[in-house]
């Protein structure tokens, strides 16, 4: 999130053959769903979360035909625990839930990073999961954003290893 708009393209295989075959891919924050389709590709699925009604219906209506993508519609934290796979099975999670300035969403805070975080590290633990975060530009910048100490502190807590 400092360099890119979105996932660096080259981390997708190097993130896949770490995790291993059959690993499933979840994305919070879909948008016009193009890092979900990037997701699919390179894991074989992906279920993302939008809790803006309005992008949440283009992206049901853009991957109809995608039996590999699921668009989930509503808040990320109702939603990751339905979304999050099994603790055995492999999984690659991209958090980039957080307010589109163009539309409106139902959450009352701006940013549910730490929120998303609680949920994995509860569900799944460090073992099998690579957890990816977008935008680290605006961590601790944008009010509601927790820093990059603050996301860092939470993981290492729940055996997660830190990369910035």
């Amino acid at each position: 999130g400092y360099f890119w708009e979105g996932i660096p393209p080259y981390l997708l295989p190097i993130i896949a053959k770490a995790l291993g075959p059959d690993v499933v891919a979840v994305e919070t924050g879909t948008y016009q769903g193009d890092s979900a389709l990037k997701f699919a590709e390179a894991f074989g699925s992906c279920t993302t979360i939008e809790r803006s009604e309005t992008l949440g219906e283009a992206a049901q209506e853009r991957f109809a035909n995608n039996s590999r993508i699921n668009v989930l519609i509503g808040s990320s934290r109702d939603l990751l625990a339905i979304a999050l796979p099994d603790r055995e099975r492999a999984c690659f999670i991209w958090l980039d839930a957080h307010g589109v300035y163009d539309h409106s969403g139902a959450d009352t805070e701006e940013n549910p990073l730490l929120a998303e975080v609680e949920v994995i590290a509860n569900m799944r633990g460090s073992r099998n999961t690579v957890i990816g975060i977008d935008d680290a530009r605006g961590m601790g910048t944008q009010p509601g954003w927790p820093s990059t100490g603050q996301i860092s502190k939470l993981l290492l807590a729940q055996g997660f290893d830190v990369i910035l």
